[in-house]
């Protein structure tokens, strides 16, 4: 058993120096992807992509609306989000899309959008269930033809 141990130990020592520490922290990104209707800022799907070594599990992808001003609503730090997209798994490299459908909580459509401040958090658990969380935000601005732009903005916080 401790020559198991011992050989265990060399083995992660190994995979250290060889990959480095860094490539075996949780690593996933969230980017825009594709719009479902390009004058809808709020029909973008955001990709969730893991460039981690191994598979992530329960991701749970949300919406925080940071700030939204659309006529005549403004609205500021609320989150949102459709349990359709939470994934069980996600495998090393593989991708999963998350929405933030603002718009699906009203009535009637919404227009004149203006600038607007999001941020796709993901929370999922690594290998030994350990929780872990990544989030980016977004800045959506107006174009001259009536459609919309998302920027990435830096890293979010997660709380």
């Amino acid at each position: 058993m401790f020559i198991l141990a011992v050989f265990g130990a060399l083995l992660a020592v190994l995979a250290i120096i060889l990959w480095g520490v860094d490539r075996l922290k949780p690593s996933v990104a969230v980017e825009p992807y594709a719009t479902q209707d390009r004058y809808n800022p709020f029909a973008e799907q955001f990709y969730v992509q893991n460039h981690s070594l191994y598979a992530v599990r329960n991701v749970t992808p949300l919406c925080k609306v940071r700030d939204v001003n659309v006529a005549p609503a403004h609205m500021k730090n609320f989150s949102i989000m459709d349990m359709a997209e939470i994934r069980k798994d996600l495998a090393p490299e593989a991708k999963s899309t998350v929405t933030c459908h603002v718009d699906a909580l009203f009535s009637n459509p919404l227009s004149g959008y203006r600038e607007l401040q999001i941020a796709i958090v993901v929370k999922y658990e690594v290998p030994l269930g350990i929780a872990w969380c990544d989030a980016a935000n977004f800045g959506g601005k107006p174009v001259s033809d009536g459609t919309f732009i998302w920027t990435y903005q830096g890293a979010a916080d997660c709380q």
